[in-house]
């Protein structure tokens, strides 16, 4: 029984690092990391607010999808040397120093019901 545990736990912690490492592929749920705020400037009295936007941030694998998917091509960011891509939709990814280093924002306009461009920020 012992060493049926250990060759279980053997091959358990020899395929982990595989199934971390592989692509996300089509019907594959993805856990989202980030953030979502209401814009502090125009929702302070709720989101009646002509102005009122609601700010998306992703990071992590969904961001990395969603940059690698984006067919514009990466431009290097004079701030802060990150390489970012910009979508006609308003959908900005960042690719920063690491290979697991990616940020995607965007925002939504409760008043024109459109998702659009995230905060302005370097």
């Amino acid at each position: 029984m012992q060493t049926t545990l250990k060759v279980f736990f053997l091959i358990a912690a020899l395929t982990l690092p595989l199934a971390v490492s592989l692509p996300a592929t089509a019907g594959d749920e993805i856990k989202l990391n980030g953030t979502a705020a209401l814009d502090s400037d125009y929702c302070g009295s709720g989101t009646s607010n002509p102005n009122c936007v609601l700010n998306f941030s992703i990071t992590g694998k969904a961001a990395k999808i969603i940059y690698d998917g984006m067919p514009a091509k990466g431009v290097l960011q004079e701030c802060t040397g990150d390489v970012e891509k910009i979508d006609k939709s308003g959908m900005h990814c960042i690719k920063g120093k690491t290979s697991e280093d990616f940020i995607c924002d965007f925002s939504y306009a409760f008043k024109n019901s459109k998702f659009g461009a995230g905060p302005d920020g370097c």
